[in-house]
């Protein structure tokens, strides 16, 4: 398979920044070719976010003419939207066509009531998902969908670039980085700074998340936007990582910090309990400020250094992109 005969599509608003990471990284490893569509987004930030990758705003004739020379689309759009209908339209004209779509979290990592999510995710797996071939980025997504009675799917669990990049002298005490859904919990990092700060009034925090439209103490820098060199840079900044996330679909931030040297402090959900399985010393077990608190003492005179090299042995970026050149075929006569 010639990597021309590929394309792969993304999904985009401000709020799924793993997505578009991961599918630059299949971009940037593999040499693939690659749509990006929002309709959310500015086309600034999206030019800032993405750089040098192509960008396209939804136009169904664009898509239609990129799509009629490739052999295999990869969807990155866990909502399956109007997008992913339109690739499964054209390929009932194009019986040949291979249609990969990787998992992300599905729809559970949206704001949707849980109702919906169940009834309409009942409906893809059952009428769907069977058409298409089936990726689980992580191994609570395979759960999901092994939950669903879906059996025929392929495991390759998310890689990460630990680039390492690692300061000893921190800007910040804390950093939280997500998109403010109320699975992510942003609220109770503000509480948890505001509690820390009352027997310590030097300490100093950064948060990267959307919108965040509540008031927030002066010792809190917002960010947002950030590109992905400003984004290394805040981890590297940072002492210690915290996560009061109810729901990931793989946790990719949380990784990203530790390989900056960020201590990571995670509430202990499904996806968290697995990648740090054997360092539960880092996982906070009550949704609450005082467990955290309570995490944090055992952490202070710790570092993450076998952490680190752990988790950068079982989530190679190198051991991903082997896999999908097997799933692809490429370079393969």
């Amino acid at each position: 398979m010639n990597t021309d005969d590929i394309l792969t599509i993304s999904l985009d608003s401000s709020k799924n920044g793993g997505i578009a990471r991961f599918q630059r990284t299949l971009v940037d490893n593999l040499d693939i070719d690659y749509l990006f569509f929002s309709w959310e987004s500015s086309e600034a930030h999206i030019k800032k976010i993405f750089g040098k990758h192509p960008i396209l705003f939804f136009n169904p004739f664009s898509l239609f003419y990129r799509l009629r020379k490739k052999r295999i689309i990869i969807l990155n759009d866990p909502q399956f939207s109007t997008v992913s209908l339109a690739v499964l339209i054209y390929r009932f004209f194009k019986k040949d066509l291979r249609v990969i779509f990787i998992s992300h979290g599905f729809l559970f990592h949206t704001e949707s009531n849980y109702f919906f999510k169940n009834l309409y995710f009942r409906f893809l797996c059952k009428f769907i998902l069977p058409t298409m071939e089936l990726v689980s980025v992580s191994m609570s997504d395979s759960e999901i969908l092994r939950r669903y009675s879906v059996d025929h799917f392929t495991e390759i669990v998310h890689g990460v670039n630990f680039l390492n990049k690692i300061e000893t002298k921190k800007k910040y005490d804390f950093c939280c980085v997500g998109r403010n859904g109320p699975n992510k919990k942003i609220n109770l990092f503000v509480e948890l700074i505001k509690k820390l700060s009352l027997e310590d009034s030097d300490i100093k925090a950064v948060l990267v998340t959307s919108n965040y439209s509540q008031n927030l103490p002066n010792n809190i820098e917002f960010k947002t936007m950030l590109s992905d060199e400003e984004m290394i840079n805040v981890y590297a900044q940072s002492k210690y990582f915290v996560s009061f996330s109810t729901y990931e679909g793989f946790g990719l931030a949380a990784l990203e910090a530790v390989g900056c040297g960020c201590i990571p402090v995670l509430y202990a959900n499904s996806s968290f309990l697995r990648i740090f399985e054997g360092y539960p010393q880092h996982l906070v077990k009550e949704l609450d400020i005082d467990s955290a608190i309570q995490t944090l003492s055992i952490l202070d005179k710790t570092s993450c250094s076998d952490l680190r090299v752990f988790l950068q042995s079982k989530y190679s970026l190198e051991a991903m992109v082997e896999k999908y050149n097997k799933l692809l075929k490429i370079n393969s006569i």
